[in-house]
This record gives structure tokens, sequence and C-alpha cells, in this order.
């Protein structure tokens, strides 16, 4: 059942950042985009980061799971979307980030990895209109890499800690919304 919710979370998001995408340019209509690579009909870097939000949260998930293969996968497929998004000078703080942790070799150096990738994604999406959609939440824990703490972001208020795991799943709290919604 969990697993069926986050998913329906996942694309019910995934929806709204479509439709903004989509509205990008009043003149634009699903037809009538010819190539990513023309800069006219390239959305937003802020519409970008919006996009990533969803490949964030699975690195994410799977360092909460202790899963580090599942999460060297998911920042590969992080790393391919960064490269489509027709920003990727823009967004070079989160490709080198991401890139940290698919070589990791271990799991503490692939969360060392993403805690650089969660400071440049919480910077990029602070303030940022997500539409209709719910907000992002920036979790915390203070013990995390020898107590000097660590941030991300979370879909829901439940802290699922990606620098402990299974250690200290729940350790830490939600700071606050991350995002205008509308």
């Amino acid at each position: 059942m969990k697993i069926s919710k986050t998913i329906i979370i996942v694309l019910g998001f995934i929806a709204g950042l479509t439709v903004q995408l989509h509205a990008h340019c009043g003149a634009c209509s699903a037809d009538s985009h010819e190539s990513k690579d023309n800069p006219s009909h390239q959305a937003s870097p802020d519409a970008q980061v919006l996009l990533l939000v969803p490949h964030y949260f699975g690195v994410q998930e799977a360092l909460a799971a202790d899963n580090l293969e599942a999460a060297k996968s998911k920042a590969q497929v992080l790393n391919r979307a960064i490269e489509d998004s027709g920003h990727s000078a823009i967004l070079k703080e989160l490709k080198d980030a991401v890139a940290s942790i698919s070589v990791a070799t271990n799991i503490m150096d692939a969360r060392k990895a993403f805690l650089n990738l969660s400071n440049e994604m919480i910077a990029k999406t602070d303030g940022l209109e997500l539409g209709n959609k719910d907000a992002l939440f920036l979790a915390y824990c203070p013990m995390a890499f020898n107590n000097t703490g660590g941030h991300w972001l979370q879909k829901d208020k439940t802290v699922n800690n990606p620098y402990f795991g299974s250690q200290m799943l729940r350790c830490g709290s939600i700071k606050k919304a991350v995002g205008r919604v509308k």
C-alpha cells in the first residue's frame, strides 16, 4: 500500500510539472516542439530543476534504504536527466555531485556526495513556484557527518534519513516547506 501511495504522489508531481513545462511558452503546443536543441523550445532552468526532483527523490530513498547499487543507478538516471535538460552548464554543481554518487565505492561516500547534491537542490528549489502541487519538505539531521548535520529534501513529512539509513531512519526533523505553492 505504501509503494502504491508513493507512486501516486510521484506521478501526480510529474503530471503537474509536465503541465508547467508545456506552459513555458504560450505559443508552443505539444506538436510544435521541433527539437530539444531549439533554445526557443527549452524549459527554463527553474522548470528543469523541478523536473529533476523525482529523480533526486529516487536517490534519497535508495540511500535511506541502505541500497548503494540503487542509489548509484538512480544517480545515473538523474545525470541523464540533467544532460537532457539543455541546461547542464547551469546545473554543473548538481551534475558534479551526481557523478560522485554514481562512482561511489561505499555507502558512506555516496552519502557524502548526496549531501552536496542536497545542498545544491535545496538552493535551486527554494522559492520556486511549484504550481498546484504539494510543497517539498526540507529535512535536517543534526547527527549526520559526525554531528555537523545535514539537510535534504523529502516529498512528505515522514523523516527518511538518507545519511544514516536503517541505523537511524527517523533521526531528524522537517524544518520547513520549500518552494511556493499557488
